[in-house]
Formats: C-alpha cells, sequence, structure tokens
C-alpha cells in the first residue's frame, strides 16, 4: 500500500531542503516508486527515499488594534476602495 497521496508534498530524505509533489505512483513488487514534481521536472523515487512534509499553518491571529490599524492602511494606500467586502 502506498504511503504518500497524490498532490501530496514530500521532501528528499537525503536533502529536506529540497521538496516535491507526487504525481504518480506505481506499486511494485517489493516497494512502491513515486513520479515527483521537484525542481520544476519530474523525477522517480523510492518510497523509502521520500519524507512527508509538514505543511505549515500559516493561520495567525492579531489583536483588534492591530487590525484596525491594518484596516486603515489598505484604506490609506487604496482611497478608491471605499467599501470593503
Amino acid at each position: 500500500m502506498a504511503k504518500f497521496d497524490i498532490g501530496q508534498i514530500v521532501s528528499l530524505k537525503s536533502n529536506l531542503e529540497t521538496s516535491g509533489v507526487i504525481i504518480n505512483s506505481v506499486i511494485l513488487e517489493t516497494q512502491v516508486k513515486y513520479k515527483v514534481f521537484i525542481n520544476n521536472s519530474t523525477a522517480d523515487y523510492f518510497e523509502s527515499q521520500l519524507v512527508s512534509q509538514k505543511q505549515k499553518n500559516e493561520v495567525s491571529q492579531i489583536g483588534i488594534d492591530s487590525f484596525h490599524t491594518y484596516i486603515t492602511s489598505l484604506q490609506i494606500t487604496n482611497p478608491s476602495n471605499s467599501k470593503l467586502y
């Protein structure tokens, strides 16, 4: 059974800074081979060469004063946008 799903972001075990997206998987007799879109091209890797990359949670909370400051700055830099949607 495949450890990674198509569309999942993975990194190379040999270089964790290099990441790519699984675009295809082939189940062989002993392990699974994946086609990964990495460095603007596709490359084949075995399951043992890849590690799942945790996605960072980009959500952050700010206080009401910071939010008000942000909205005000948007209105100042874009005066033609008089309505917030």
